[in-house]
């Protein structure tokens, strides 16, 4: 029917945004010859699953309790504010490096760590072995999740078949990161690509959904 055809869409639309930041990471690492191999690729998709599951259904949970009208609101807020920040990520990450030169410093290098990776994907690769290793992966994980646990969140809210969208999740993120991979190898050497835009959009448009 008419609402699982739309429920689909939107799933797409969720699932295609959260790739995206995966398969840029995937590209950076190949055009600096990055080796990630099958089992961390598994596991840095497992880990978004991971995320985006506990946000899909804490929120199938919390809207029993919440009127419709307010879910809307809710979802609409979310998308809106992760789609500018995608769009504007290139900005924020250039402030950040500047910021964190200057001030940063945490007592808990793990924190540290995981922003570095935030800042330049590349830097989960520790060790400079050019070959990223399941605990490199675990890091570089968790550092492109954020976005699904919030706008997992943000779409569990009104999601018909959420273990449907996790499949589809796994999926896509296994075969976006050996894609950017091969392209960043191949095709993409040295180019500086900064796509992110393309996610903020689509999350905007999750957005405006949410209320019409």
């Amino acid at each position: 029917n008419k609402e699982e055809l739309v429920n689909v869409l939107h799933s797409f639309l969720l699932v295609t945004a959260l790739s995206l930041d995966s398969f840029l990471a995937a590209l950076a690492y190949g055009t600096k010859h990055i080796k990630i191999p099958v089992k961390s690729v598994v596991l840095i998709s497992s880990i978004g699953v991971l995320f985006l599951s506990v946000s899909l259904y804490a929120a199938k949970f919390l809207q029993q309790f919440i009127p419709h009208w307010l879910c809307s609101g809710i979802s609409f807020t979310i998308f809106l504010c992760i789609g500018l920040s995608s769009i504007f990520q290139g900005t924020i990450k250039r402030i950040l490096r500047k910021y964190k030169r200057k001030q940063l410093e945490f007592e808990y290098s793990g924190i540290s760590f995981v922003l570095d990776v935030y800042l330049d994907e590349t830097k989960a690769d520790s060790d400079c072995s050019m070959y990223l290793s399941l605990k490199e992966a675990a890091y570089l994980a968790v550092a492109l999740s954020i976005d699904s646990l919030v706008s997992g969140f943000a779409m569990g809210i009104s999601i018909l078949h959420p273990l449907q969208v996790l499949i589809i999740s796994f999926l896509m993120g296994v075969f976006v990161i050996l894609l950017g991979s091969f392209l960043g190898k191949r095709i993409f050497h040295k180019a500086d690509i900064d796509l992110s835009w393309i996610s903020g959009i689509l999350f905007i448009i999750l957005a405006f959904t949410r209320i019409l």
